[in-house]
């Protein structure tokens, strides 16, 4: 990927899959139905380019040079936020492109204004570009405000589902473990706060005395980190496994007796 990490490109490419599927809803009449995405660093160096959606035969080359030529030309004009701000059609040069954080976003294969509109999006849905800039930066683009709000809605839906469904994976794995321990005596109290964890009552105590038996003395600190960074970043592929990898890692190394 360049330098991207996976699981950032991942999130690009569905996000921008998203809005391009939702520019298609909300402006049949354009009928387009994809492009490619260009994603470079701030220099304007192309990192990585992806077709979204389809795209016809005989204008796919173009629109591929095109997210990258939009990049390089935005890496060339440091002044400048989007590659509109330079555009030159006698030099079939476009919008599309936004700078983002340490990134450029890049789309080609809708109308111009479309492009920027699905390149704004990533910036506010990827790297946090407050939407009050990037509605500075989209004045006179029709296309933005109405892409933005149905992806947005249809990401706040998503993540909704995601976090029910990660929370009952956390709670079903402390669960199961539990289930082995329960009837074992702790020889070590301690305070963690579970009321973050939608957890039953028999769960919360189940839970605590797992983690009595198995991490008060020196995982405890470790354990406790990961679970509090685990409630604050609920959508992150990356805190989620590092918490399911550290779980188990301490479960190896501090065995239960058998019973």
């Amino acid at each position: 990927m360049n330098g991207i990490p996976v699981p950032l490109f991942e999130r690009i490419y569905e996000t921008a899959t998203l809005a391009v599927q939702k520019f298609t809803e909300l402006f049949p009449e354009e009928q387009r139905t994809g492009g490619w995405l260009g994603i470079g660093a701030r220099e304007g160096n192309i990192l990585h380019r992806a077709q979204i959606g389809e795209v016809p035969k005989d204008k796919a080359d173009r629109y591929h040079r095109l997210a990258g030529e939009k990049i390089e030309r935005l890496g060339r004009h440091p002044e400048h936020q989007t590659s509109r701000e330079s555009r030159n059609p006698d030099a079939d040069e476009w919008g599309g492109a936004v700078r983002a954080a340490d990134l450029i976003f890049s789309f080609s294969g809708l109308p111009e204004l479309g492009d920027e509109a699905v390149a704004l999006v990533l910036a506010v849905e990827i790297t946090n570009l407050p939407i009050g800039e990037a509605m500075h930066r989209a004045k006179g683009n029709h296309y933005f405000l109405p892409l933005w709000e149905a992806v947005h809605r249809e990401l706040v839906r998503h993540g909704e589902e995601r976090r029910q469904r990660n929370a009952e994976e956390v709670i079903g794995l402390l669960k199961r473990t539990a289930e082995r321990a329960v009837k074992q005596s702790s020889r070590h109290r301690f305070h963690l706060p579970l009321g973050n964890l939608p957890l039953s009552h028999w769960e919360t105590v189940a839970v605590q005395r797992v983690l009595e038996a198995e991490f008060a003395e020196a995982e405890e600190p470790a354990l406790l980190a990961a679970l509090d960074q685990f409630m604050h970043a609920p959508n992150d592929t990356d805190e989620r496994e590092k918490l399911r990898t550290l779980y188990e890692q301490l479960l190896l190394k501090h065995p239960r007796p058998r019973s």
